[in-house]
């Protein structure tokens, strides 16, 4: 009932300006963390209740953030279900940094081994659903860890990514 509440206000106020859209964005912080029958009836419903239609060649885009352990916590049935939706769906993951004094520093609760696997499903992922994109972001500043850089570069650089056009990562700067 909230989230059909939710989309007809925004139809309310959009009004007549509604066709001049062609993506959602769904969540908070953590969407992903909502789970896929939650996720995916949002996002059903408002594509029913927005006329969102396909463009030309291009679906409507669908937008959520996650987390580490959201990422690590969905299986292979939540991403079939995702990339079955009648959206291009981003996911954008906060993996901040992959270095122990970095996540540390700036309070990210999570495990360096935890990164590094939840950036190798986000790399699984992006090879297996072709209407399913996951990005990233990493913390980028002059005051972090000396070995923050080296521990990103080496991630990167180890990375299996031959071939593929998905998975943009973002470098997000930290101020002081």
């Amino acid at each position: 009932d909230s989230i059909r509440g939710q989309i007809a206000a925004l139809k309310n106020h959009f009004s007549s300006d509604l066709i001049n859209y062609h993506a959602l964005f769904l969540g908070n912080h953590d969407a992903l963390a909502a789970g896929s029958k939650l996720i995916c009836f949002a996002a059903q419903e408002a594509y029913d209740a927005f006329g969102f239609r396909p463009r030309k060649d291009q679906r409507p885009f669908l937008f959520l953030f996650g987390s580490v352990d959201s990422l690590l916590k969905t299986n292979q049935n939540f991403f079939e279900q995702l990339n079955r939706l009648p959206f291009y769906t981003y996911v954008n993951i906060g993996f901040e940094s992959v270095d122990k004094t970095t996540l540390a520093a700036i309070g990210k609760p999570v495990t360096v081994e935890k990164v590094k696997k939840a950036f190798a499903k986000m790399l699984h992922i992006n090879t297996s659903y072709d209407q399913i994109e996951i990005t990233c972001n990493f913390v980028a500043g002059d005051n972090l860890s000396p070995e923050h850089d080296e521990c990103l570069a080496d991630l990167l650089k180890n990375a299996d990514v031959s071939g593929k056009q998905k998975g943009a990562i973002y470098l997000s700067p930290l101020k002081d």
